[in-house]
């Protein structure tokens, strides 16, 4: 189940995903780099670390509310 669930269909106008093209490099036949392009994806990238760290008893998970504000498009650091 997904940690962000019930986002408004007119979410990804604010972010700055790319979808031009969905560009993947592979580096081994286990790991693949994908480019985010879409809401779908960005929560995926976004849940990634829940699973990865979740017998690590140190990780604390990044907050959602920061997270996203991040990949908003009117953030100045993508300007």
């Amino acid at each position: 189940m997904s940690i962000i669930s019930g986002l408004n269909p007119f979410f990804h106008k604010k972010y700055v995903f790319k979808t031009n093209k969905n560009k993947i490099k592979n580096i081994s036949k286990n790991i693949a780099i994908k480019t985010v392009t879409n809401v779908k994806g960005f929560k995926e990238f976004y849940n990634f670390s829940f699973n990865l760290y979740k017998n690590d008893p140190n990780w604390v998970a990044p907050f959602w509310i920061e997270f996203k504000e991040f990949f908003k498009r009117k953030n100045p650091f993508w300007k």
